[in-house]
């Protein structure tokens, strides 16, 4: 008998607006525009006949409706998810990193965990999002923020990332202090002359991250900088495209030194040895009922056991 199926993609783009309860994000989650989020998730209206979402200026929010159907949508696409791991005997690990931190470290070092712990598959979400571990299909999450009530210095650069939409029942484990140090290429600097002191950066353009974009004036007023002039800004959407930037003698880059540990193999160089903490750092983030669970706890010893190697300074 021929199944009586939605259109899938509709349903996809319709699970990931709901957990987010966001067009927008939805279609950055999907690699697609807002507006195919849109006429997807009209589509699945059409053919279900009944509206799904509730449209308000800024926001949407699920009919009654929608939001049973999106309990049993997740539920089947967490059995497809998990289906594949599960024939073949694993246990599936889930958990959410932000873009830099899991292209330029993460990732390249995650198979010495799935070589050491073959019974565990771990799928691995890039994004920069706060967290909802009320609605979230993670096990953990990786975030660089703040921990609420937490002192900070008035020198230290501040990070302005939210790292959970709600601190109930999470628990925060420390894993590295963010600091923020320049680099660029080693054939830029050969061509613009010897940097003496921090404020000789000034001569070249300044890549920074769109986020952290008072990052460079808190770096220079915590050098003894206090008055920048105006200088070529070069923007970029995260720090593994600023040090991208940097490769290609774009500017200087002001990246985390966790982020610098192959300088050699990319013709980068740090001029300036940097030892300030930012107001914040790397955590390990997960659901406190969870903090037994095998898994999670198999990932945090292997996570801790990682060394990060200090960036080189001319």
């Amino acid at each position: 008998m021929k199944r009586q199926l939605p259109p899938l993609l509709a349903v996809r783009a319709f699970e990931a607006a709901g957990r987010h309860l966001s067009f927008t994000r939805a279609a950055e989650e999907l690699n697609v525009t807002q507006g195919a989020i849109s006429r997807h998730i009209k589509a699945l209206e059409d053919y279900l006949k009944q509206p799904l979402f509730e449209r308000f200026t800024r926001r949407i929010d699920f009919t009654s409706f929608g939001q049973s159907y999106f309990t049993a949508i997740s539920a089947g696409l967490d059995a497809i998810e998990q289906a594949v791991p599960m024939s073949f005997g694993k246990t599936m690990l889930k958990m959410s990193i932000t873009q830099s931190m899991g292209t330029l470290w993460l990732l390249p070092r995650l198979s010495t965990f799935t070589d050491a712990n073959p019974d565990i598959e771990v799928i691995v979400d890039l994004s920069i999002q706060p967290v909802d571990f009320e609605r979230a299909d993670v096990d953990l999450a990786v975030r660089l923020g703040r921990l609420p009530g937490s002192h900070t210095e008035p020198m230290q650069p501040v990070i302005p990332h939210m790292m959970v939409k709600n601190w109930n029942g999470v628990v925060a484990d420390h894993i590295f202090d963010e600091i923020l140090t320049p680099v660029l290429s080693k054939k830029l600097l050969r061509n613009g002359g010897r940097l003496k002191h921090p404020r000789d950066l000034l001569r070249y353009p300044l890549i920074h991250v769109t986020l952290r974009a008072g990052a460079w004036q808190d770096w220079f007023r915590a050098n003894g900088v206090t008055r920048l002039p105006k200088v070529e800004l070069i923007e970029q959407g995260h720090f593994f495209m600023a040090l991208e930037a940097a490769r290609k003698r774009r500017g200087v880059a002001l990246v985390p030194t966790i982020y610098l540990d192959d300088l050699e193999d990319h013709d980068l160089i740090c001029p300036f040895k940097s030892s300030l903490k930012s107001g914040g750092g790397y955590y390990l983030l997960y659901r406190e009922r969870d903090a037994n669970s095998p898994k999670i706890q198999r990932f945090r010893t292997w996570l801790f056991s990682l060394k990060s190697s200090p960036a080189r300074s001319v």
